[in-house]
């Protein structure tokens, strides 16, 4: 029996084959390639190409400020669900505040830095880790006996917005019945990974390797011929399938009084009192 392998390339993928499963005296089988596939190559014809952004992590920073350097006390955060909140004090280093943080259960893994501002107080500036994609702000509260200073302000301000890794891209611009093939590959700050056509010949990776664009297929070319007084014949000619086989065709029919009723245009060429008109004209 032959088997197109029409979905993987270069003869990479069949290599031997095995006869652990047949049975029967001096059962054997041979492989014999009949025709090698055409591997895939991106050095020219690329027709797609888009670079996808990784995850952004979001950036929330806590600004504790005052009129003189008087601050004194304590606060709370939470995130998302009030219920679950921890108690900061008002010079909480770094490390602390990000063990804090981390303990939430709608928190997660987080980054923190702290940084004197010139205001009397401190800023943590909060990288979420864990928490993917645009993160709430983190919430404050404390009672007025809780967070003492002279004007003492506390606010919460995003940096930077988190972004969530895209996973999917949509390919625009192609055409109905051709053939695609895709390969990905993924980049750090170190360099470039390999492309998954190393694994796709193997019948790995992006699946299938080769991939044609589908749309409804076009009309057919019609005929009718009369094969009685109450027969008509329809013949019609095979569409372009545009990727896709053809499964079946509909005929349908349909019939009104006004059928043959030919159109009648009126056509009405004027010219002034001279009338010297010349020349012609397209309908």
């Amino acid at each position: 029996k032959t088997v197109p392998l029409s979905e993987w390339s270069n003869n990479l993928t069949v290599t031997d084959v095995s006869v652990v499963l047949l049975r029967g005296k001096n059962a054997a089988i041979a492989l014999n390639v009949e025709q090698l596939s055409r591997k895939p190559t991106f050095s020219r014809n690329i027709v797609f190409s888009k670079t996808l952004v990784g995850r952004i992590s979001e950036i929330q920073v806590i600004r504790l400020t005052a009129n003189e350097e008087n601050i004194k006390g304590f606060f709370r955060l939470s995130l998302a669900d009030p219920a679950y909140e921890i108690t900061v004090n008002w010079d909480v280093l770094a490390s602390d505040l990000q063990q804090q943080l981390s303990s939430l259960p709608t928190v997660g893994k987080v980054a923190v830095e702290r940084n004197q501002n010139n205001r009397n107080g401190f800023d943590w500036h909060v990288t979420f880790l864990s928490n993917s994609g645009d993160v709430d702000n983190m919430q404050i509260s404390y009672k007025p006996d809780e967070l003492r200073g002279n004007n003492v302000t506390l606010l919460i301000y995003e940096q930077v917005k988190g972004v969530a890794p895209k996973t999917s891209v949509v390919a625009n611009g192609l055409h109905p019945g051709k053939i695609y093939i895709a390969r990905i590959v993924a980049m750090n700050d170190v360099g470039r990974g390999n492309y998954t056509t190393s694994i796709q010949n193997k019948g790995k990776g992006v699946m299938p390797l080769g991939l044609s664009t589908k749309a409804p297929p076009a009309e057919p070319i019609v005929d009718v011929n009369a094969l009685s007084s109450s027969e008509l014949e329809i013949k019609y000619s095979v569409s372009n399938q545009r990727g896709d086989s053809i499964k079946s065709y509909k005929v349908e029919w349909t019939t009104d009084t006004a059928f043959g009723t030919p159109e009648v245009v009126e056509i009405k060429i004027q010219c002034g009192q001279t009338c010297d008109l010349k020349g012609t004209f397209r309908i």
